[in-house]
């Protein structure tokens, strides 16, 4: 079963009395998708994903770990591209990369980072890009959907 995370709206949460189940689980449903519609579901173990996609990556991993294809499964790894730092006075935050997982693979000497992506940005972009030149120790993949 996939649960839905929503938030109610706050005409929704004002209205909720008098609104038909159908008009309030419209109102319910109203701005809570992301900008690319993605809407975030829960996996079967009760972590929470971005997208069904990711979701359902995630269960597949699972599997795969558990056969024993691979092992040490990770979600939402960070990867610093700069560290912060400070200049003049003034502090800079890091530039991280967030990967969806990451996890050792037999017969893979590297451990693969993976992300899982409906739309690229151009941060994303940048930050993959980043990622590649700083990590070459590290096998980056990507599953478009």
């Amino acid at each position: 079963m996939t649960t839905v995370q929503t938030k109610a709206t706050p005409e929704a949460r004002e209205r909720a009395d008098e609104l038909t189940p159908e008009e309030f689980r419209a109102l319910l449903d109203k701005g809570t998708r992301s900008k690319y519609g993605n809407r975030r579901v829960q996996g079967s173990d009760g972590r929470w994903f971005d997208s069904m996609s990711e979701r359902d990556w995630y269960e597949e991993l699972l599997w795969l770990q558990r056969e024993g294809v691979i092992s040490d499964l990770e979600c939402q790894p960070v990867l610093v591209l700069l560290p912060k730092f400070r200049r003049d006075g003034e502090g800079y935050k890091a530039i991280t990369y967030r990967a969806d997982f990451a996890y050792n693979e037999v017969g893979n000497p590297r451990r693969v980072i993976e992300d899982v992506k409906g739309a690229r940005t151009a941060v994303f972009n940048i930050k993959w890009k980043w990622a590649l030149h700083k990590y070459p120790e590290y096998d980056f993949r990507l599953k478009e959907v």
